[in-house]
This record gives C-alpha cells, structure tokens and sequence, in this order.
C-alpha cells in the first residue's frame, strides 16, 4: 500500500511513474497476495467447507480462470514489448492471486455455515475478488493508458487495500464474541 502511495504521489509531483520501485511493487505484492491466499486456505476453508457444495467448487474455478485469461491479453497483446522474462517476473508476482480468488469465490459460493464466518467474510471475499482481477488487468492497462490513468489506478488498488484492512477489522471484531 505504501508504494502504492510513492507511486501516486511521485506523479503527481511530476517525477515520472514508478521508476526504481517496480521490485518493491513486484514484492510487495506478491507478499500481499500470498497473505491473503494463506487467510483463506487451510483452517478457514476446513471449518466453513464441510464438503456439501461441490458446485461451489467447481463454480469458483471461474475466478482464476478470468484472471489468467486477463494476464493472457497482456502477455500476448500485439503492444507489449516486454520481454519474456518481464512477463514471466511480472505473472509470478500476482500469481498467488490465483488459488486466492478460487478461494474467495468458493466461499462467496458456500451455503452459510453455523458459526457465521461466511457471512463475516462476504465483503473482504467481494473486495478481495475486486482487488485480484484489478492487479491482472494492471499489466494491460499499463500498455493502453496514459499515465495520468495509471496514477488513478494506483489510487485504486490503495484504496481497495485500505477497504480490505478495514472489512478485516470489522470482522475481527465481530469474531472476538465467538472466541
């Protein structure tokens, strides 16, 4: 989120776009997203999933499949002229974006479960969802928008961090009653 703020604040101050911190960016993403694959995964999934809906399992395969296809009009977009590694680096470093949104779209897909959790998640599922496809269509705006646009887009994804954190904290809160 901080660099995302460097970025918008460095335009605006007429200092280029995000020239020297595309490696914070790169990183800091990738750790954002592997947080938030890691929050859905594992015990959360086990306890909201009893394994009653399999159509919600196969439904949420949609999620990873429209990102991928968003990253595929990117890397073979007749402008782009990164390199193949760029584009490599550049995929790896969304890519836990992937198993994330299936996650995410899965328990938008669940029935309710007994405790509530799904129902405390349902915003931070929306805005996750929001917030992937946002950073896979990131690349191919980049090639077709100016900067200005970009700049707006930086705005953007902060914001839909800063919403993520705070739908995170409302749920937390309604979740110390239960604890």
């Amino acid at each position: 989120m901080l660099e995302e703020l460097w970025v918008i604040v460095n335009s605006l101050l007429g200092n280029g776009s995000q020239d020297g911190l595309v490696t914070v960016r790169l990183f800091g993403f990738f750790g954002c997203l592997c947080f938030m694959l890691s929050a859905n995964a594992n015990e959360f999934d086990k306890v909201v999933d009893e394994g009653k809906s399999k159509n919600a399992k196969l439904l949420a395969i949609i999620a990873p499949t429209v990102l991928l296809a968003f990253y595929a009009l990117y890397a073979f977009s007749p402008m782009n002229t990164k390199s193949a590694a760029v584009i490599v680096i550049g995929f790896l470093s969304i890519f836990p974006a992937l198993p994330a949104s299936y996650f995410n779209l899965k328990h938008l897909l669940l029935p309710p479960d007994e405790v509530g959790f799904l129902k405390g998640t349902k915003q931070i599922d929306i805005l996750a969802l929001a917030f992937y496809a946002a950073n896979y269509v990131y690349p191919l705006m980049d090639l077709h928008c100016p900067k200005t646009v970009m700049s707006v887009y930086d705005l953007l994804l902060a914001g839909m961090l800063f919403g993520i954190i705070a739908a995170c904290r409302k749920g937390a809160v309604k979740w110390e009653a239960f604890i």
